[in-house]
């Protein structure tokens, strides 16, 4: 497993999204964004036990939770779990697996939306965190945390060991597009 960012810049926060040059490998594209994930589970950590949390960790968590989660989880549940059901009967835990990764990302979908809105304010208005908003973040990053062991421990050596070279590229191909499509409604919307 990999232990660092393969684009990470230092003082950058905004430019540490999964190197897209990585999709070559999608199985390493999303090891990465997990490492990513990681990276931003620590900016709500700072967020929430900081008397003022800095501009930077909100716009990088912010970032993530609107462009690159929703990105990284439709990777999943529509491509890779679609693909690994097709292999069902070659590893009996994988119907497990699937179905414990369907529910946490509909725990973190649950989770998110109130951490955007969170961050959003505090983009407008930085300030200390109450007791409840603290627990916003950190319940998002355990379940984001949850999510990651459980995919990089179970999933993604499933993946690793049963998919075939097509169903790599038609990983790679679905999630190529995703990102293309989602970057020309950014330019569309002029966001």
């Amino acid at each position: 497993m990999k232990k660092s960012l393969s684009n990470a810049r230092s003082r950058d926060s905004h430019h540490h999204a999964t190197d897209m040059d990585l999709l070559a490998n999608p199985l390493e594209f999303l090891e990465e964004d997990h490492l990513r994930t990681r990276t931003v589970c620590a900016a709500f950590d700072r967020i929430a036990d900081s008397e003022m949390p800095t501009r930077e960790d909100v716009f990088e968590a912010l970032t993530y939770l609107e462009n690159e989660l929703p990105l990284f989880i439709v990777d999943e549940d529509a491509d890779l779990a679609r693909l690994m059901r097709g292999h069902v009967g070659e590893a009996p835990s994988l119907f497990e697996v699937l179905r414990r990764v369907t529910e946490l990302h509909q725990e973190i979908a649950f989770r998110s939306r109130p951490a955007i809105d969170l961050l959003q304010i505090l983009k407008k208005q930085l300030r200390g965190l109450t007791y409840s908003e603290q627990k916003c973040l950190r319940d998002l990053a355990t379940s984001l945390r949850t999510d990651m062991a459980m995919e990089n421990s179970r999933l993604l050596p499933l993946a690793k060991q049963l998919l075939t070279e097509d169903e790599l590229a038609e990983l790679r191909s679905a999630m190529f597009q995703r990102r293309l499509s989602d970057f020309r409604d950014h330019r569309a919307s002029g966001a």
